[in-house]
């Protein structure tokens, strides 16, 4: 675990692995807080003074991390690779067999294999993540400690990562489809999400300092991520750090998937970063999300200016396709052409909301803005109006197939979280028997819900066989995120 004490005898008589883990502290701080100038002159100090050991090396490639995925471009993608291999070999090189250098490098892939793995790598994904889990091993075999334990073993006091490295590839392995899991059999690679959750709070609950700050956001970032199911009140922890910038995007990111779109315009609207940190365009395509689920006026203004200060090519289809949505609800039907057109012309699609977002544009047949209105309300957790829009609002003209379909999907989903499960069921049925053969998202996902609520009710045959045909019919945009949670259910339900 870092330390944040300096010696009694103070810092220019202290030892130089006391000067090291004193100085680590602080750079750990910057980066999380985003003050990536005063991270990258810390670490310059560092190194001036000789004070290089391997965490210096996996803090300067955290740097070269969170900088590339601020970016979102494959250029800061590729610049990133070739720094991490460097750190790599410098620690390998420097340090060799030393359990705590393999912590560190296991730590240094697992970055990359995320990375890769946000830019539709998978194979570079995989290798790391192969790296990542058998250096960990290694140095648990060397005998690495724990947090909780004495640390002072051969680990350096590494405790924390090593809790944190073992969650996030226990989740992993976990989250591996089941037509590759004999590949994890051959590499004598075990894991399941629930363990790795355990690793992670343990981690929480252990840590202090900034690494206490690095495990909220992690926990959060995770609970969002597998659906883990948890409440507002399970991911709010004292000591997080709620002041820094990250912190707040990792909450409101978990409040946007849950439905507290109104927590998120209150907590970001008028949130000012610093001068001296990097700046996070995402804060304003999730504010500008969130207002326009509610449907509010001005949601354009923050997608505009995530889309005008993002260089990057995430997210950028995802955000003109909500600005269009903006315009075509505010009735500028030339706007919303245009911008519509932008989302088709952005280039290739990695991320799975960018791909639903292209799929979407390019969909020929009129949006329904009814119908959006109540997906929009919705997604925002407002779902009595959704289900008064879908039920009292006379405008609603069902023009084709695909609104016919959709209507009353959006009426099992309202249905389904104001929990009237079997009003939910029956629409849920509905759009399987009549949106057969479609490659619309939310006939798979009306499949996949049924498992859900069956599984909750434990009747686990009628569970396993909705999961089964949801990853039989599965064709949408979103095809990957809703065939893994069908493949959990399954897993869930075998074990």
């Amino acid at each position: 675990m870092i330390r944040t004490d300096v010696p009694a005898r103070g810092f220019d008589e202290a030892t130089e692995e006391d000067k090291v883990q004193v100085l680590q502290s602080p750079i750990l701080y910057s980066i999380l807080s985003l003050r990536f100038e005063e991270a990258d002159s810390l670490l310059r100090i560092s190194a001036e003074s000789g004070l290089q050991n391997p965490a210096w090396f996996y803090l300067k490639n955290y740097l070269d991390f969170l900088d590339a995925v601020i970016s979102g471009d494959r250029s800061s993608y590729e610049s990133y690779l070739e720094n991490s291999g460097r750190w790599i070999d410098s620690i390998q090189k420097l340090f060799g067999d030393d359990p705590g250098a393999r912590i560190h490098m296991s730590s240094i892939h697992l970055q990359s294999s995320f990375l890769s793995a946000y830019y539709g790598e998978n194979f570079n994904a995989a290798k790391h993540f192969y790296n990542a889990h058998r250096l960990l091993r290694q140095s648990l075999a060397a005998g690495s400690t724990e947090a909780g334990e004495d640390g002072e073993g051969g680990d350096g006091g590494n405790g924390g990562l090593i809790l944190r490295n073992r969650g996030l590839i226990a989740l992993g392995i976990g989250s591996v489809p089941e037509e590759y899991r004999w590949l994890l059999k051959i590499f004598g690679m075990k894991g399941e999400i629930a363990e790795g959750l355990g690793y992670l709070e343990d981690y929480l609950f252990s840590a202090t300092g900034p690494e206490r700050i690095e495990a909220c956001i992690i926990f959060q970032f995770v609970s969002h991520s597998v659906n883990a199911g948890l409440s507002e009140d399970d991911v709010l922890v004292e000591g997080c750090g709620d002041s820094l910038t990250l912190s707040r995007y990792s909450m409101a990111l978990v409040d946007l998937a849950s439905g507290r779109s109104k927590k998120v315009v209150k907590n970001l609207e008028h949130y000012q970063q610093s001068d001296e940190e990097r700046a996070l365009p995402y804060l304003d395509l999730l504010l500008g999300e969130a207002m326009l689920n509610g449907l509010a006026p001005g949601a354009n203004k923050p997608l505009e200016r995530f889309l005008g200060e993002h260089s990057g090519e995430n997210y950028r289809h995802y955000a003109y396709h909500k600005l269009s949505w903006h315009y075509l609800l505010s009735g500028e039907w030339e706007q919303y052409q245009l911008t519509r057109q932008k989302v088709i012309d952005s280039g290739e699609a990695y991320l799975d909301a960018d791909r639903q977002a292209l799929s979407e544009a390019r969909d020929t047949l009129v949006v329904n803005s009814e119908l959006l209105q109540a997906r929009l309300l919705f997604d925002g957790g407002y779902y009595r109006e959704a289900l008064s829009q879908l039920k009292d609002d006379p405008a609603i003209v069902l023009r084709n197939r695909k609104d016919s379909i959709e209507y009353k999907y959006r009426l099992a989903r309202v249905y389904d979280r104001i929990d009237d499960k079997n009003t939910a069921i029956r629409y849920y049925q509905e759009v399987l028997a009549s949106g057969s053969g479609e490659k619309w998202y939310f006939v798979p996902n009306s499949a996949l819900q049924l498992g859900i609520i069956h599984e909750a009710e434990g009747e686990k045959e009628q569970a396993l066989g909705y999961y089964r045909e949801c990853l039989k019919i599965n064709r949408s945009a979103y095809e990957k995120s809703i065939d893994y949670k069908a493949r959990q259910g399954i897993r869930r339900l075998e074990d």
